[in-house]
């Protein structure tokens, strides 16, 4: 039952959210792949675009003083459009049951879409099964595990 839950909330995120974001930040990618100096706005774009489409398992640390020129002008060219957007698809995604998790997961990516430099990706770990010690943490300490898909790079 659960393994059914994860995957009609898995397509809910994909048809709503997911698919969406993702052609968008693939689309402002390629707009900024132009010019020699936006190239670096254009990776952050795709390693979003990838993270869009399926977010489900990870957390997202936005630091938005690691890099602030660079968010400024990414907030500038494309990011509050591309955060409204995620946020609007948030809000059609909680008018239904099964969609509010994939909502609010949107509300979340909604600020990521504004600064994305200097972000880190998470990957969550499972929860330890029961009899497991007491020493294993159901979360990973802020830092400590990050995905292949961290939009700092």
């Amino acid at each position: 039952m659960k393994k059914m839950i994860h995957f009609i909330r898995n397509i809910v995120w994909i048809a709503f959210t997911g698919m969406w974001a993702a052609l968008f930040f693939c689309m402002l990618g390629a707009v900024w792949c132009v010019t020699v100096v936006g190239i670096p706005f254009g990776s952050q774009a795709f390693k979003f675009a990838k993270l869009a489409f399926l977010p489900h398992d990870k957390r997202v640390c936005p630091h938005f003083t690691a890099h602030p020129a660079a968010n400024i002008l990414w907030m500038l060219f494309g990011g509050i459009l591309i955060a409204f957007f995620i946020f609007f698809s948030g809000l059609l995604s909680c008018l239904t049951v099964v969609g509010i998790p994939s909502g609010l997961r949107a509300f979340k990516f909604a600020f990521l879409a504004i600064v994305p430099f200097g972000a880190t990706v998470e990957t969550k770990t499972p929860r330890p099964a029961q009899g497991g010690s007491a020493d294993e943490t159901s979360e990973p300490v802020h830092g400590t595990q990050k995905s292949d898909e961290n939009p700092a790079d």
